[in-house]
């Protein structure tokens, strides 16, 4: 008990270190913000109209609308009397998927959905992206992960002690310096990112089309075979069960299944060996 409380001490050391720059402050998230807790029931899905907002669709720092769901007006009323999100307003998962949060944009109307819980600041004292750049930074993460509850079947933290929890509070004006800082960077490598995809599209285009170049004009010396008559054995793999002679990598050999074939390669992630 002892030495997981020195921990917990020494991790939100850690993430409030920056805090003793000049005129940075440490404060509990309580003096700064209301913290909501989402209803603990899961209302009856339907193809269109508000959305559900499950722990799912936070995806680091972002919300994924391709991971909701939808529920009636009716239900909405009922899912948001505690609490209805608003642009600026911090989500995150206290369950299952702890260090996960994202902020609410305009525009988008919804309801917490199960596991989640809601920061919203008063006072103006926090720009909420900077406490989302907090929250997803290593520091916070470790000290988050020294205050997880180890279950059974899912790993939380206190949704009632999370109030309780430090953060580092410095002005306003460097609070905004940061998270331009940050935007931009994340900026640069969305588009370095964007321009390598657009790149492999590029290439694999390409290659297609020298394909479809060498293989639909066929010279005068080309000729069909059949492939039985080029090939020694042309069969399929073991029929059948498998699962009961797979064993150790170290005392086996790689037994190659359907999922590990790949368009023009063998994908080795998952492989499984047999004696």
């Amino acid at each position: 008990m002892k030495a997981m409380e020195n921990r917990e001490h020494r991790c939100a050391g850690q993430h409030l270190g920056a805090a003793m720059k000049k005129g940075w402050q440490t404060k509990r998230l309580s003096e700064v913000a209301d913290v909501f807790d989402g209803p603990h029931a899961t209302p009856k899905t339907v193809d269109s109209g508000p959305i559900f907002l499950g722990i799912s669709a936070l995806q680091d720092g972002i919300i994924n609308l391709g991971e909701t769901r939808h529920l009636t007006e009716e239900d909405f009323k009922q899912w948001t009397r505690r609490v209805r999100p608003q642009p600026d307003d911090v989500v995150f998962s206290y369950e299952t998927r702890i260090g996960q949060a994202a902020i609410i944009p305009e525009g988008l109307e919804c309801c917490l959905g199960r596991r989640m819980g809601l920061v919203r600041f008063k006072g103006g004292t926090v720009d909420p992206r900077f406490f989302l750049y907090q929250y997803l930074s290593p520091p916070f993460q470790e000290f988050l992960d020294s205050k997880t509850i180890r279950g059974a079947t899912v790993d939380r933290i206190s949704i009632k002690d999370f109030p309780s929890f430090p953060i580092a509070v410095p002005p306003m004006v460097e609070q905004q310096r940061i998270v331009r800082l940050l935007d931009e960077a994340f900026e640069d490598l969305s588009t370095a990112k964007a321009n390598t995809e657009k790149n492999l599209q590029n290439a694999s285009a390409l290659f297609e089309s020298h394909l479809q170049s060498v293989f639909s004009q066929r010279g005068n010396s080309w000729a069909e075979i059949r492939l039985a008559d080029m090939c020694e054995r042309v069969s399929v793999g073991h029929v059948g069960p498998t699962s009961e002679f797979y064993c150790d990598p170290s005392e086996g050999i790689p037994f190659l299944r359907s999922q590990n074939v790949r368009p023009g390669k063998l994908d080795w992630g998952g492989v499984q060996y047999v004696t």
